[in-house]
């Protein structure tokens, strides 16, 4: 072989080393950037996992507050018990019978505070009747425990209409222990 050969063969062989190590460096830099690639997009995937949870559970929050307001408009805190006895009591006037409260204490003995409310209807049978089923059906959370339905005939006026009374003893939602109360 000639030296001219030589040299040629020289010269491509160092071309084809250096091109076999230009491309070997450049894979691995490809094989780390794609690594890198499946690393970022594994995250980027996670924190949006987390967003969509972290988006649900505001909205989620956001309608248990708007459903906890809602609740509470049927319960009775300490500073509505006075418009609470006046919507109870207004139910018999407005259906024509008497609705005096005799009693309101809290309930100790139960999970959530509770309240029990004494109350006594005098009137006609379908006006008592009537205040019953109105106070039954209060824009609050309200239970009758008892009820005792009775008439009463006067000793002084035999003649007159009877009047029917009805004792009740309700169980009425409340947002917080209240003071015992009683009315003579």
């Amino acid at each position: 072989m000639n030296r001219f050969t030589l040299i040629r063969f020289g010269i491509a062989l160092t071309l084809l080393i250096v091109t076999i190590g230009g491309y070997w460096w450049w894979s691995s830099q490809m094989y780390t950037a794609q690594n890198n690639v499946i690393s970022l997009t594994t995250d980027i995937h996670a924190q949006e996992v987390a967003l969509t949870n972290a988006h649900s559970a505001r909205t989620t929050l956001a309608t248990l507050a708007s459903a906890g307001s809602t609740i509470h408009t049927y319960l009775v805190s300490d500073a509505d018990i006075v418009s609470f006895l006046s919507v109870l009591e207004g139910i018999g006037h407005t259906v024509g019978a008497t609705v005096s409260t005799i009693a309101v204490t809290p309930q100790t003995n139960v999970q959530h505070p509770m309240l029990t409310v004494s109350v006594k209807v005098v009137g006609s049978f379908d006006t008592v009747i009537r205040a019953i089923g109105a106070i039954e059906n209060m824009p609050y959370y309200v239970t009758i425990n008892t009820l005792t339905l009775g008439n009463s005939v006067s000793v002084l006026k035999p003649d007159s209409n009877k009047d029917w009374v009805a004792s009740i003893i309700l169980s009425v939602g409340s947002t917080a222990q209240t003071i015992s109360s009683t009315q003579p």
